[in-house]
């Protein structure tokens, strides 16, 4: 079985998943923990289970989350009966899921929101099919915010292969990259920027994608040395939305089909709530945010 995360000196197979889901069936509504695996197999166990669930930064304060009790922390519910002959039953599990999943905004402009997903907003932008078989993910973004969800479900739902190199520095970055021959990655323009100027290059690194921060042409000059047969593109995305668009260059462009679903007003985008989470710090101007 394909190997499903690497995380400093250790490895997790799918076998290794599709064991610790079925021993104990419990797992944490409201869950803080440092360790990737831990956080993605308790995600996994609520999603295939139907059961709402909220991630928590590792070093989030608590007592700033409006509605969150400390004494929920951590604390174990048990599950309702189930078993999965295999990887492709829990994939196909979480794909219809009917869980809640509540992320929190990032909280630099005020008190961190509630923002509450369903399992289609979170995989709009997922890619599933025998081209993405195989590849191989950095896992560069905090597990628990909108981003490393996402980078989370295009790997998992296509069966492949997870190294965390969130945090991490440049050396143990270049080393993991070598090591793990890995194929793509999903970061910010701050972590790419971490790896210049280019001490060598990357052959087997494919795709390159950047968000969450404006980029420039100069910095992808600098990863196309890094990484000389990667594709780079743009994305943008939100805590409320998700992934919106993508671009090749610096500048977005609406999908045609999306068009009807966003304005632009005083210099502001609104977006039309059917692509957003739910959440009480919304402000609606009718159907936009």
């Amino acid at each position: 079985m394909a190997m499903f995360l690497y995380d400093g000196e250790q490895e997790y197979s799918y076998d290794n998943l599709m064991s610790t889901l079925h021993q104990p069936k419990e797992y944490y509504p409201y869950y803080k923990n440092s360790i990737l695996f831990s956080l993605l197999e308790n995600l996994i166990k609520a999603l295939i289970t139907n059961q709402p669930i909220v991630l928590l930064d590792a070093d989030i304060n608590v007592s700033e989350l409006k509605g969150i009790d400390e004494e929920c922390i951590n604390k174990a519910v048990s599950l309702p009966g189930f078993h999965f002959e295999n990887i492709d039953d829990v994939i196909a599990a979480l794909q219809t899921s009917t869980s809640t999943i509540t992320i929190f905004t990032s909280g630099t402009t005020g008190q961190p929101k509630q923002v509450v997903h369903s399992i289609g907003t979170l995989t709009r932008s997922v890619r599933i099919g025998e081209k993405y078989q195989g590849q191989v993910w950095a896992y560069a973004y905090n597990p628990t915010h909108m981003a490393g969800l996402q980078v989370f479900f295009q790997a998992f739902e296509n069966k492949n292969t997870l190294v965390n190199v969130f945090n991490n520095g440049r050396k143990a970055i270049y080393q993991k990259l070598e090591k793990y021959h890995i194929t793509h990655i999903s970061a910010t323009p701050t972590f790419y920027r971490l790896l210049l100027p280019a001490e060598k290059s990357f052959d087997t690194v494919l795709r390159a994608t950047l968000g969450g921060e404006k980029s420039d042409s100069n910095l992808h000059e600098e990863i196309c040395k890094l990484f000389p047969l990667a594709k780079i593109n743009n994305v943008y995305a939100s805590t409320e939305a998700g992934t919106l668009f993508a671009a090749k260059g610096e500048y977005f462009q609406i999908p045609k089909q999306n068009r009807g679903l966003f304005r632009v007003d005083a210099g502001e985008l609104l977006i039309h709530h059917s692509l957003l989470g739910k959440s009480d710090g919304f402000s609606l101007d009718g159907d936009y945010y």
